[in-house]
């Protein structure tokens, strides 16, 4: 530029191509996303978890806590003679419960073991009813049972197992309430003859159980029943 020139200088712009491609977003990890997704689902899922176990631990509670025993008015019966104080049993009977058996006589036993009882005066029955092979209970309650048999065997030693079982609609299969196991063997004197007549034996078993209507309280024995007039009877008293 010449001396004295106010002109102002020309400037040349060389122009770039612009380049309109958006740049992409960085995502988040996968896990990231699936955590922040799961979070609430997955707390949900620890609370229900939570109020469950509470549940269950309050049940177990339940079922496990002691609760106060009943007390039950001591009452008398004499079970240990019966053969000779049969009226008096009943009578005792009669009295004091509002439910109550007596079964007297039994003289043998099906294939399975199951005591079979006779129909005779000498039982005594209220509110609660029978057959040839037990109790039937008629209304829910607790109940005193008790059982005796004599049996006798010919064998030198025997074990021997006097039961009584229950049969109820909640569960397919008997339920074992008392058992009595015992071991005998014959007794002979030094210098005695040997003989083929059975020795004979005896078991009593008695307890207080919670039985419910429809129940079916039977009597079992492994071995020869001993066929006395009154030596083996079963029965129940319902105590509340």
């Amino acid at each position: 530029a010449k001396k004295g020139d106010d002109s102002c200088p020309q400037i040349f712009v060389v122009d770039q191509p612009t380049n309109n491609t958006q740049q992409p977003v960085r995502q988040k990890p996968l896990w990231k996303r699936a955590r922040k997704n799961l979070l609430l689902p997955l707390f949900g899922l620890v609370m229900f978890g939570l109020a469950l176990e509470g549940v269950f631990i309050y049940r177990l509670h339940k079922r496990t806590e002691v609760r106060p025993v009943p007390v039950f008015k001591t009452v008398r019966c004499n079970l240990a003679n019966v053969p000779t104080s049969l009226k008096s049993l009943s009578a005792c009977g009669q009295k004091h419960f509002n439910a109550f058996i007596l079964i007297v006589g039994s003289n043998s036993s099906d294939k399975d073991g199951v005591v079979q009882w006779l129909k005779n005066s000498d039982s005594f029955t209220s509110n609660i009813e029978y057959n040839s092979s037990g109790l039937l209970i008629k209304t829910d309650g607790f109940y005193y049972l008790y059982s005796k048999v004599h049996f006798s065997q010919a064998e030198d030693c025997v074990m021997v197992n006097h039961m009584v079982m229950r049969n109820t609609t909640a569960y397919g299969l008997p339920i074992e309430l008392m058992k009595s196991k015992s071991f005998h063997c014959r007794n002979e004197r030094p210098n005695q003859k040997r003989t083929m007549e059975p020795d004979l034996w005896n078991s009593f078993l008695a307890g207080i159980f919670k039985l419910e209507t429809g129940d079916h309280i039977f009597v079992m024995l492994d071995r020869g029943l001993h066929a006395g007039p009154a030596d083996n009877f079963f029965g129940a008293f319902k105590i509340i």
